[in-house]
């Protein structure tokens, strides 16, 4: 591996770091670096389904308090399961929330697309979207992309890695 010297430090050539809580579990070995890319998408994977999993307060906060906006109070979704997702309107609410607290809440996600994957069926209990964004995890900018399926009857919201970003 190439060292640099920079200012009498020792320097290894840039590598895309694990998250903070990767690091404390023990999951950021010296892997090589397609291994550790996976890895690294296979953790944003993780955070992003427990983001989206998670449910937040219906009480909007006011534009103003942008710092609460960020702030674990607005962690998560609002519970949707009562709504009629068989409908256009609440599935176009949820798609943009769904875009919308992936931008604010993760970081190292920028560009964020949400699509509606399928049609309104009455008779499915669950809805399907793809989500695409840019991971940015310095050194390395690469395309990401979900697919996901949320059960609309228990609002669970599972994600899969699309091959191929």
């Amino acid at each position: 591996m190439r060292r640099l010297a920079l200012a009498g430090h020792q320097a290894t050539a840039r590598q895309p770091r694990a998250s903070v809580l990767d690091r404390l579990l023990g999951e950021d070995d010296a892997d090589p670096m397609a291994d550790r890319l996976d890895s690294l998408r296979d953790a944003v994977r993780r955070d992003l389904e427990s983001l989206l999993n998670a449910h937040r307060p219906w009480r909007n906060v006011p534009a103003h308090l942008h710092q609460l906006r960020l702030s674990s109070f607005a962690f998560g979704l609002p519970d949707f399961t009562s709504g009629a997702l068989n409908q256009p309107e609440p599935r176009e609410f949820l798609r943009r929330d769904v875009e919308n607290t992936i931008r604010r809440m993760e970081p190292r996600l920028t560009q964020v697309l949400v699509y509606l994957a399928d049609e309104p069926d009455r008779l499915r209990s669950f809805l399907r979207l793809r989500i695409e964004a840019m991971l940015r995890v310095e050194p390395i900018v690469t395309r990401i992309a979900f697919d996901s399926i949320i059960d609309v009857s228990t609002a669970d919201m599972t994600l899969q890695l699309r091959q191929g970003g």
